[in-house]
């Protein structure tokens, strides 16, 4: 059976050529990004943190510097990919063949009827690999293949010699071989042969089990066309869902930045009767007028404030703006230099690894008509749990000794209707399981009952 098995995956060099080959180059240079991100993963925490549970949303909110050319190139490549997906669904359709060295003939035939299309994918991620040799993992990722597709798919290609690497990227990406699991060929062999042996009488010990080489091939066939069409598949989808973060981006940036939103959004949130999940509004913050330790309070508060919200759907705080009905807008004097210490009080009251506010100017008229400075704070929804900071002082015990210095204890919030309540970290863990990455989805909801009305 084996010698059998060896003359089938000969004919395999008639794809490690060019055109053929590039498919094998094209998976090499993404499985380079892959190792890279994962290296850099394990040896710096902080790369892991700032990447998160979602490559693509990392890329696009995170790192692109130019997202009106990365949406161009995607969508031109995205076409090409399109078009070797559906063609590959055609010929899974069509074909039927019974000799192993067919198969590897129109498989051949199809890569070099595709090569145009397999060239724009290695130059598009050849580009992609020039901004940042970590940017191509948008087209590998648990998003987009799940731990199966990408264990089946992957190999180190920095353990062997290029040359062989590519061979075995060849025979991946056209579903000849599962990565580390053998030939495509041999696995179907073994479970054909199993079926046999299963159905055969346990007592018969003579009669030569004889393996039926046209239904290997056929269903080789198959299991090959299912998982060349799959790869390509999941590549369109990659470049879809980047297209699809793009535009999320935009989305969340059109109204992030609109001045004329927030001005329409807080004139009808300050005549509403109360406050709501995603806005809360302060006349001042109690950090900018008291002093000595009351202000460490104060900071704390502050930061207890902004963590409700990214531990629940995001919001919004308003300040600069009376809280009592009816709402007055009295301004922030000083505004450049409070919201500077906002800001630091955020980056070391609370902890998390990456940003999660937005701060917005907005100037508004008062009831006589005077323009005033108020800010708006807007925090997003975290992927994951957001504590508070808290210094304690570390009192001294005679049972311990003569100790001294502070302890640093993290403290949860969550929003609670229009208050705040402390909770215990694994309350909002658990809420937070199924999230990919940190967001502004909570904007598109304001909009649509929020933003000015044109005539």
């Amino acid at each position: 059976m084996s010698e059998i098995i060896d003359e089938m995956l000969k004919e395999h060099h008639k794809l490690f050529e060019n055109p053929v080959s590039k498919v094998g180059e094209l998976h090499y240079k993404i499985l380079e990004s892959e190792i890279i991100v994962e290296k850099q993963r394990h040896s710096d925490k902080g790369v892991d943190e700032e990447i998160g549970r979602d490559e693509i949303h990392w890329w696009i909110f995170y790192k692109e510097k130019n997202l009106k050319e990365l949406k161009s190139r995607t969508e031109k490549v995205l076409e090409s990919t399109q078009k070797v997906k559906e063609d590959s669904v055609k010929l899974k359709e069509r074909l039927f063949v019974k000799e192993y060295s067919k198969l590897i003939d129109e498989i051949k035939k199809f890569c070099v009827e595709h090569e145009l299309q397999i060239q724009s994918l290695i130059d598009y991620v050849d580009w992609l690999s020039e901004k940042d040799p970590k940017s191509p993992i948008m087209l590998f990722n648990y998003r987009i293949w799940g731990s199966t597709r990408m264990g089946d798919r992957r190999i180190n290609v920095f353990k062997r010699s290029k040359e062989i690497t590519i061979k075995a990227c060849i025979e991946i990406v056209l579903g000849l071989r599962r990565s580390y699991h053998g030939p495509t060929v041999g696995r179907v062999c073994n479970n054909v042969l199993g079926d046999i042996l299963d159905s055969k009488d346990p007592e018969d010990y003579e009669t030569p089990t004889k393996i039926p080489w046209d239904e290997v091939t056929i269903k080789t066939s198959h299991e090959v066309l299912d998982e060349m069409l799959d790869y390509f598949e999941c590549l369109r989808d990659a470049l879809r869902n980047i297209l699809l973060e793009i535009k999320e981006y935009e989305v969340s940036e059109s109204i992030l930045y609109n001045d004329n939103f927030w001005r329409s959004f807080v004139k009808k949130v300050m005549v509403l009767p109360v406050e709501n999940m995603r806005w809360d509004f302060k006349e001042a913050l109690g950090m900018w007028t008291t002093k000595n330790s009351m202000k460490k309070k104060k900071e704390v508060e502050f930061c207890e404030d902004v963590t409700s919200f990214a531990n629940m759907e995001g919001g919004v705080l308003i300040i600069g703006i009376s809280n009592k009905i009816p709402r007055n807008v009295v301004g922030i004097k000083d505004l450049e230099n409070k919201m500077k210490y906002a800001k630091d009080v955020i980056m070391k009251g609370v902890s998390y690894p990456r940003e999660l506010t937005h701060f917005h100017v907005l100037t508004l008229e008062d009831k006589l008509g005077i323009e005033k400075q108020c800010l708006l704070i807007i925090i997003k929804k975290a992927m994951l749990s957001v504590s508070v900071n808290k210094v304690e002082p570390i009192k001294n015990d005679k049972a311990f000794g003569s100790i001294s210095g502070t302890l640093i204890l993290p403290i949860y919030t969550i929003r609670n209707e229009t208050g705040i309540t402390r909770v215990e970290r694994n309350k909002i863990d658990d809420s937070k399981r199924h999230l990919k990455h940190d967001s502004y989805e909570f904007l598109k909801s304001l909009e649509p009952n929020f933003a000015e009305k044109s005539e």
